[in-house]
């Protein structure tokens, strides 16, 4: 977990040799016992980024992690609101920040309110109550609850490994609770990959990065995604756009919909922004479609019920009834669901 690249060290195997001259065991400590599940699985996003050894919790789990999304213009009270409910509910927490200007900012807002918090420091170093440092100084603490702010694309740059490595780091502080706050878009870096491309599929399909510096298993995804991106352009370049649900008005998911001009055929993209905690399955009414058409539908990386797909179900059923989206666990996640009209009614059951 070294934040600067110079003082950390990349291959073990130098160590081994040119130090112990090969007379030494090396152990993988892939376990965390600080936080939850939840956390876990978010940081790990970010790990995957600088290419660290994956890490697994043990077995305790917690609230997922909250990611709020702010305007700068509202700001002052929404961490007012914020490190007001935790406070009631932990006996530390920390508002970690990327630098100092912005820990004395905050600090300055939450002491002008009447909230009691303070900078952590040298000579103020007593962890209790609402503390704010930066995430440098947070390395090597653990607090009940975090607040990290601002992870927006503009402060943490994906192919910054700096920033990638700061960032895991405030990821990791957390025992119980973290909640991250961003100014606009967070960082891609918290998005996983596959989702990335499913959402880029809607528009010009490319990748904004450096693709010699992500991770093993997101450099094999891209033949695969360039195959989905060949599968669907000409239905998503000349097809019927039609928004089915919009995360800035429910604020958990996004879902919108492509229909051929033949209407014989169709995308659904479903990206569920924030998860809900043992949630009922999630129902869409779909848009656009023939009514008297039957649909056989097909999940993107799912293996069909039936060698020939799914039930077949008719278009007005598909618009008045809706369908269930497959369920998905954790934030940032995304299904492509393809329907294809049945050429032939005698094929396969109707509902």
């Amino acid at each position: 977990q070294a934040i600067f690249s110079y003082s950390s060290i990349n291959d073990w195997n130098e160590v081994s040799e040119n130090i112990f001259k090969g007379n030494n065991s090396y152990y993988e400590l892939i376990k965390s016992y600080r936080t939850t599940i939840e956390i876990m699985d978010i940081a790990n996003l970010v790990g995957n980024v600088t290419n660290l050894v994956k890490s697994n919790s043990v077995i305790r789990h917690g609230d997922k992690v909250r990611a709020i999304k702010y305007d700068a213009k509202c700001f002052n009270q929404q961490i007012l609101d914020v490190v007001g409910e935790e406070a009631k509910k932990y006996s530390t927490v920390a508002v970690l920040c990327k630098s100092n200007k912005e820990c004395e900012r905050i600090n300055e807002v939450l002491l002008s309110n009447g909230v009691k918090s303070k900078l952590l420091n040298e000579k103020n170093n007593q962890i209790e109550g609402v503390v704010l440092l930066t995430i440098q100084e947070a390395k090597g603490l653990e607090f009940d609850s975090v607040i990290l702010n601002d992870v927006s694309k503009d402060n943490f740059d994906k192919n910054s490994g700096h920033d990638m490595r700061l960032l895991y780091v405030g990821l990791t502080r957390a025992m119980h609770n973290m909640i991250i706050m961003s100014k606009g878009e967070p960082t891609e870096a918290l998005k996983p990959f596959h989702t990335r491309a499913a959402v880029a599929l809607a528009g010009t399909f490319g990748y904004e990065l450096d693709v010699t510096k992500i991770a093993r298993e997101e450099r094999e995804e891209i033949p695969r995604q360039v195959a989905l991106y060949h599968k669907y352009n000409d239905l998503v370049r000349e097809g019927a756009y039609y928004r089915i649900a919009s995360y800035s008005q429910n604020h958990h998911y996004d879902c919108w919909q492509v229909v051929s001009e033949d209407k014989r055929e169709s995308l659904v993209t479903f990206v569920q922004v924030m998860t809900r905690a043992n949630h009922k399955s999630r129902r869409i009414l779909l848009k656009g479609l023939d009514e008297k058409l039957r649909y056989r539908i097909y999940v993107e990386g799912q293996k069909p019920e039936r060698e020939d797909g799914e039930l077949l179900y008719s278009g007005d059923t598909l618009m008045k009834a809706g369908i269930l989206v497959p369920d998905m666990l954790g934030d940032f996640q995304a299904k492509l669901i393809h329907l294809v009209a049945e050429e032939s009614e005698k094929k396969g059951q109707v509902e």
